[in-house]
C-alpha cells in the first residue's frame, strides 16, 4: 500500500486550508510555488508557515512554466491532484470571479487565525496540457529528390552513298552475260554456300560466270562449275562454319566436286582461307583464287621489293605489273612448272566486271566487312555484339547482317553506272 495514499472526502464540498493540507512536501511543493508573490517565513515541523500581514484580498499571476515544472508526476502527486480538481467541480461564490479569468489563483490573506486559498485545478490541468501541445516539433527536412536530366542519344546514322567513288563503270560491266544459265538449283546452291561461309553470294555467282559460264563443266585439270583444281583435291582446310558458330575442319576428299553444292562450298572454304592470308584484301583475295596462294604471295613479294611499300599499302594496280611478269616468265619464277603461261593476272578485274553488286561483303567469326569492288577499298567494319547484331566502328550504326545487306543493295540501285 502506498504510505502516501489519503482520504480525498476529507476534503469534498469545503474550503481547503493550508493545515488541513496533508502534510508531505515533496507531494504538495505546488501550493507554495503557486504563490510566488507570498514570501515564505519558515518551515516549522514541515508546515508552511505563512507571514500574515493586513492586505487586502489581490489576484496574483502564474508563471505556467514555473508550474508546469513544479508538478510531479509520482503516483501520489498524480491522485492528489485530481482528486482536488473533482472535489471542486463546482466552484463557491469567492472562486466564481476568479474561473472566469483565464489563468489566475485567487488569494485571500485577512487578520483571522487561519488563511484560505482557492485553486482553480480545472484551469491548471488545461495549462498543463495546452503547454505540452505547444512544445517545440521536431521538423524533418525533407531533401529534394536530385534531378535526373535524360539526355537522349541521337540514333546513329549510316549509309553506304558517303563511301563510295565516283562508278567508272568496270563494276557489273558483264554482269548480264550468261545470267540466264544461273538455274534454281545453282542460285540455292550459292545462297547456301554464302549463309555457312560467310561469303557474299554475289562475288561467287561472279566467279563462277568466270570459270565456267555457269555450266558444271570438269576436265582432267579442274572439277565442276567453280572449277576446283586437281592440287586442291586433297585438300584440308579449316574454316568457320557460320550456321554451327564453330571453326571445323573440311577435306575436300570427302566432297563430291561434280556435285554442284559441294562445288560451290569448296570454293567458299577456299575463299574465306584465303582472306585470312592476305588480310581481308578482297581483290588480292580474288585474285588468288587464279592465281593460287603461293603465285599471290610471289608478286606480292617482287612488289614490295621493287617499291618499297608493306603488303598492307600495297594495291592491285601496283601488283598487277607483276602479276603480268609472272604470267609471261612462269618458268623463271617457279623451277617446277611445265607450262609457258601462268594464270590470269586480270581475273580480279573480269570478276568485277561479272558481279551483278558494287558492294559485297564477306563475314568472319567476329565482323563482317563491307567492300567497294570499284576500287577494291573496304568501307565497313561492322564489329559483332553480344546480341548477334553488328555495330560498324564509326558510326557505331548497329543492325542485323540482313539490315546491312538490304541498306546496300538500296544503295546500288540509287547508284547511275555507266557501262
Amino acid at each position: 500500500m502506498n504510505k502516501y495514499a489519503f482520504d480525498p472526502s476529507k476534503y469534498m464540498n469545503k474550503k481547503t486550508t493550508i493545515e488541513e493540507l496533508p502534510q508531505n512536501k515533496e507531494k504538495i511543493d505546488i501550493i507554495p510555488s503557486m504563490l510566488q508573490e507570498v514570501p515564505k517565513k519558515e518551515v516549522v515541523k514541515n508546515k508552511y508557515v505563512l507571514e500574515r500581514r493586513n492586505l487586502q484580498p489581490q489576484k496574483v499571476k502564474i508563471n505556467k512554466k514555473q508550474v508546469l515544472r513544479k508538478i510531479k508526476v509520482g503516483t501520489v502527486g498524480v491522485v492528489a491532484v485530481f482528486a482536488m480538481v473533482f472535489a471542486l467541480n463546482k466552484p463557491s461564490a469567492k472562486t466564481s470571479d476568479a474561473n472566469t479569468q483565464p489563468v489566475e489563483v485567487v488569494q485571500e490573506i485577512n487578520t483571522q487565525e487561519q488563511s484560505t486559498y482557492n485553486i482553480n485545478y480545472e484551469q491548471l490541468v488545461k495549462i498543463a496540457q495546452e503547454d505540452v501541445n505547444n512544445q517545440p516539433q521536431i521538423e524533418v527536412e525533407e531533401k529534394e529528390e536530385p534531378v535526373v536530366e535524360i539526355i537522349e542519344e541521337e540514333t546513329p546514322v549510316f549509309n553506304f552513298e558517303d563511301r563510295l567513288v565516283e562508278s567508272s563503270g568496270i563494276v557489273g560491266s558483264n554482269s548480264d552475260m550468261y545470267e540466264s544459265r544461273l538455274t534454281d538449283e545453282m542460285e540455292n546452291a550459292y545462297n547456301n554456300a554464302s549463309k555457312k561461309w560467310g561469303v557474299d553470294s554475289n562475288i561467287l555467282i561472279a566467279m563462277g560466270k568466270q570459270e565456267t559460264n555457269l555450266t558444271n563443266a570438269s576436265s582432267k585439270y579442274a572439277k565442276g562449275i567453280m572449277q576446283i583444281e586437281n592440287v586442291n583435291r586433297d585438300g584440308v582446310f579449316k574454316a568457320y562454319n557460320f550456321e554451327k558458330n564453330e571453326y571445323e575442319t573440311v577435306r575436300f576428299a570427302n566432297l563430291d566436286l561434280e556435285n554442284i553444292n559441294d562445288n560451290i562450298e569448296a570454293a567458299a572454304v577456299i575463299f574465306q582461307d584465303r582472306m585470312e592470308a592476305f588480310d581481308y584484301n578482297i581483290l588480292f583475295v580474288i585474285q588468288s583464287y587464279n592465281y593460287g596462294r603461293n603465285g599471290m604471295i610471289k608478286a606480292i613479294e617482287m612488289a614490295k621489293a621493287d617499291l618499297g611499300k608493306e603488303k598492307e599499302e600495297l594495291t592491285l594496280d601496283e601488283v598487277t605489273p607483276y602479276l603480268e611478269y609472272i604470267h609471261s616468265h612462269p618458268k623463271e619464277v617457279f623451277k617446277n612448272w611445265e607450262y609457258d603461261r601462268y594464270g590470269d593476272p586480270y581475273y580480279a578485274n573480269r570478276i568485277r566486271m561479272f558481279s551483278s553488286e558494287r558492294m559485297i561483303y564477306v563475314e568472319t567469326p567476329n565482323a563482317v566487312y563491307f567492300y567497294d569492288l570499284e576500287t577494291g577499298r573496304r568501307i565497313a567494319k561492322c564489329d559483332k555484339n553480344e546480341n548477334g547484331n553488328y555495330v560498324e566502328e564509326d558510326t557505331k550504326f548497329e543492325a542485323s547482317l540482313d539490315d546491312y545487306i538490304s541498306l546496300a543493295s538500296s544503295t546500288q540501285e540509287k547508284e547511275t553506272k555507266t557501262y
